[in-house]
């Protein structure tokens, strides 16, 4: 019994000293990545009278991000992130008209990129199973900065506005990564939970954007442990 007792007490006075190995530790840096943005969701037809015009996905967008982070540990498994940056989303679509006339159904294609760009401001909690690798899950809210679309297939390469798209995105966000002293790098998924265009009965779409994301730390407190 005074056996177990001790073994007992050991156990706790280590896992004690491993908790405060990072407990309380604070890192922030620059963070910038790689993002294959899309809109997912409902493509519906549009009628204007006679005229028909309806988008379907064709690829990804490729993007970039550009912003900070902070990182601040709660405990030796669990930190707070938070991050703001600037980023570039939308996709390239194909759109197709459709007119119908007596004569018959003309239909026309022409290949079409919406291009919208965020001040985003995630936060996420990050679970550390082993001293490097970490699970993160958590949340953003996004405020618009501009919306535009173009033609990048054509000779025209004119960005006109993009009308309709809502002044606010927010969402969820998961994924999982490597950290070490100088950089922690992460794979994660990001998608919207606010309609992209606001008040659109006929399309339905999210953001939706994979991320590989480096973040460089400037000033960590565990460097000094």
């Amino acid at each position: 019994m005074l056996f177990v007792s001790t073994c007992l007490c050991f156990a706790h006075f280590g896992l004690a000293q491993d908790l405060e190995t990072k407990k309380g530790a604070f890192e922030f840096g620059l963070q910038h990545s790689i993002n294959f943005t899309s809109l997912v969701g409902d493509y519906g037809a549009i009628t204007y009278g006679n005229r028909e015009e309806k988008y379907t996905p064709v690829r990804n967008r490729t993007t970039f991000d550009l912003g900070l982070f902070a990182n601040s540990y709660l405990s030796n498994s669990l930190s707070l992130q938070f991050e703001v940056y600037y980023t570039f989303m939308g996709a390239h679509l194909q759109k197709t008209t459709s007119i119908y006339h007596e004569l018959g159904k003309f239909e026309g294609k022409e290949s079409e990129s919406f291009a919208m760009d965020y001040i985003r401001l995630p936060i996420t909690l990050n679970y550390y199973p082993s001293d490097k690798a970490f699970i993160q899950f958590g949340g953003y809210v996004a405020s618009l900065l501009s919306s535009e679309k173009f033609y990048p297939w054509e000779y025209d390469k004119t960005r006109k506005t993009l009308e309709g798209v809502n002044r606010f995105d927010a969402g969820l966000m998961g994924g999982i990564g490597l950290d070490t002293k100088v950089v922690k790098l992460s794979f994660r998924y990001t998608y919207g939970l606010q309609d992209v265009f606001d008040k659109d009965e006929n399309n339905n779409l999210r953001n939706s954007v994979l991320q590989f994301v480096a973040q460089w730390k400037l000033s960590s407190d565990l460097r000094k442990k």
